[in-house]
């Protein structure tokens, strides 16, 4: 399984240093260190609730909507990069909706 760890970056080149010493990459080293640390705890590790006892993931929506035309045309990927900067950059006016409800003029 492939992750993603936040270390401190002198703690870092301490583990290069000792698996470059192993002869063995980072990766191994934390997996081999990684079990030995669970060994010394031997009690068992409860499972999580099987993720079936959750609710269902329910998407609320609201009313006829849609994209506007020019949205609906350009594609909502297209218009969401298209709109991004506008958008989220500070001071900048806020993008025109690019979304509304089809039974009001937009």
């Amino acid at each position: 399984m492939k992750i993603t760890l936040d270390i401190e970056d002198g703690l870092f080149a301490r583990a290069q240093r000792l698996a470059a010493q192993r002869g063995m990459t980072v990766d191994a080293l934390v997996e081999e260190e990684l079990q030995h640390a669970l060994a010394a705890h031997p009690e068992p590790i409860p499972e999580p609730a099987p993720s079936a006892a959750r609710a269902p993931f329910v998407l609320l929506t609201f009313g006829e909507g849609g994209l506007t035309p020019e949205a609906e045309a350009k594609g909502l990927h297209r218009v969401i990069l298209d709109t991004y900067d506008q958008a989220y950059t500070p001071g900048a006016d806020i993008a025109p909706p690019m979304v509304h409800d089809r039974g009001r003029a937009p």
